[in-house]
């Protein structure tokens, strides 16, 4: 088995994200969390933070887009914790950001090639 990342990944490079003029922030509800897995988020939220993947806000003012939190409870019972960014996709603007990639080419039994990203 291919193993290409392991643990948190990191964006080495610096990106703007970039909205259309005349786009207004939305601020999107917070969804219903089961109470059966609040002290486990809130602990998954608390680790995020510490590692500096995701920062405390605590003031919303007219430039600050807010997506809803989705947060699954997989089978093994660890929580998978997303944002919904419906709302802010469809006001940014496609810019071109170019990737530092390597592609290994493996040629296989049946004569075709193989890519991996390396």
């Amino acid at each position: 088995m291919w193993m290409f990342f392991q643990g948190l990944g990191e964006f080495k490079m610096e990106h703007d994200i970039v909205t259309r003029s005349g786009a207004v922030p939305v601020v999107k509800p917070a969804r219903r969390v089961p109470t059966s897995i609040q002290p486990k988020l809130e602990a998954h939220l608390k680790e995020l933070e510490a590692k500096g993947v995701i920062e405390k806000v605590n003031v919303v003012d007219e430039e600050t887009w807010v997506s809803n939190l989705v947060t699954v409870e997989k089978p093994n019972n660890e929580l998978r914790v997303c944002l919904d960014p419906t709302e802010v996709n469809k006001e940014i603007v496609e810019q071109p950001c170019i990737l530092h990639m390597r592609i290994l080419l493996v040629r296989s039994a049946t004569r075709n090639f193989t890519q991996f990203l390396i």
